[in-house]
């Protein structure tokens, strides 16, 4: 065979390789590779059962952090189904000592998970104020949208989170942002029932006038919902 098609050869084989590659981490595959990055970085996919990070965060304990900062493992990975890093799984179950841990060491506080959720996100519509506030400390986006164009500051205020909320708002949050059916983060309090987070958003600039998709406004869903004190601090009669 000659040089040149030796060469031709070669590079067709690295070619197939790269392409298998590929189709791995697009299937999830635990040795593959996918975007999920705020600023498009590509991370390792991993099984969370095969990775101590995982476990670590959920447990918050500081002898399962310390053990896997000890194995060597590798932080900044993202589980195969969901794609959610290990700060995300300590975020969603509110741990906010094994946040601080994670972020000590290089945890990436803007990486969405499949449904386009940082960890603040999930930390907000969990309701989980204290993992919500480490992350904001730790530089989270406070305007970051999921896939359906949610923001913290929505999920803070429906689940009453009066503290993130403020917090939000310090780090510059639009506090009349709109998700995909136009609701604001004052038609969500008012929606669910969550008065202090109403009266907060309107002491910090929330326009009561803003309306959904159908034309709602959070007073409208206050007074269908018979929530007589949020019709009183929206300012119904």
């Amino acid at each position: 065979m000659s040089s040149a098609r030796r060469t031709s050869a070669r590079l067709m084989v690295i070619g197939v390789a790269a392409s298998l590659s590929l189709l791995v981490a697009c299937r999830g595959g635990a040795s593959g590779r996918v975007t999920s990055g705020a600023d498009g970085e590509a991370l390792a996919v991993v099984s969370e059962k095969e990775n101590p990070w995982f476990a670590a965060a959920i447990s918050g304990s500081d002898a399962a952090l310390n053990a896997a900062a000890a194995s060597g493992a590798p932080m900044n990975v993202v589980a195969g189904r969901t794609r959610r890093t290990p700060l995300h799984y300590a975020a969603n179950v509110g741990n906010a000592g094994a946040v601080r841990f994670l972020v000590s060491r290089g945890a990436g506080v803007n990486t969405v998970d499949r449904d386009g959720r940082t960890a603040l996100l999930l930390a907000c519509s969990g309701g989980k104020g204290p993992a919500s506030l480490a992350l904001l400390e730790a530089g989270a986006d406070p305007n970051v949208r999921d896939r359906d164009q949610a923001t913290a500051i929505m999920f803070a205020s429906r689940t009453g989170q009066v503290d993130a909320i403020r917090a939000l708002m310090s780090r510059g949050a639009n506090i009349n942002a709109q998700n995909v059916n136009g609701k604001t983060a004052l038609i969500f309090a008012a929606d669910q029932g969550q008065g202090e987070s109403a009266r907060t958003l309107l002491q910090l600039g929330a326009d009561p006038k803003i309306t959904d998709s159908k034309g709602r406004t959070a007073l409208v869903y206050a007074t269908a919902e018979n929530r007589p004190e949020l019709v009183r601090i929206l300012g119904g009669q």
